[in-house]
């Protein structure tokens, strides 16, 4: 394994991932957990083995998608070069290998937002946990001012440090600042 400092999620993904949650659980009530680790010192270090990664086109550009064994880590709707992306996965993981599963994935959350989302791998510090995840309650076509997402997590003078989160989150498509 090596090491990998990123403000960005990168994990890794061993093809035994199957994804996704049964219900949207915004709609059932049930808030759902992230698979992430917590990093107190926010400058995030993480130990990976191996990358999947797909990019696909979607109705906002072209898409970059990042997994681990454990979900979904990054997602980016940035132009970048493609081969320059490659070469950054490879320097922060043993292995990396491209996966179409993963574009077929997002354009499946794409088509229908409200619907299935798939595991999220996220590493972040205790606090950008608990606000990507106050975020995830949030239920389609509702939207939350960083104030009430601070009261939601019980922190109400907050609201700057929401919004840092909510600036640093790796995957705002599918845990998003609004729904």
């Amino acid at each position: 394994m090596r090491q990998c400092r990123s403000k960005n999620c990168t994990l890794a993904w061993d093809g035994s991932w199957t994804g996704g949650r049964e219900h949207n659980p915004a709609q059932a009530g049930v808030q759902p957990q992230l698979a992430g680790a917590v990093n107190p010192a926010q400058d995030i270090a993480v130990d990976i083995e191996h990358l999947e990664y797909d990019f696909c086109t979607t109705p906002f550009g072209e898409c970059l998608v990042v997994a681990t064994r454990r979900g979904i880590c990054q997602l980016e709707f940035e132009a970048r070069d493609r081969c320059s992306v490659v070469e950054a996965l490879q320097s922060a993981a043993a292995r990396v290998t491209a996966s179409h599963r993963l574009g077929k994935l997002i354009l499946k959350v794409l088509a229908d937002p409200a619907g299935e989302l798939p595991r999220l791998d996220l590493r972040g510090t205790a606090f950008q946990l608990q606000v990507w995840q106050a975020l995830l309650a949030i239920r389609p076509g509702q939207t939350e001012s960083y104030r009430q997402v601070a009261e939601r997590i019980g922190r109400p003078t907050a609201v700057r440090a929401v919004a840092n989160a909510v600036a640093h989150n790796p995957v705002s498509f599918l845990v998003p600042c609004h729904r």
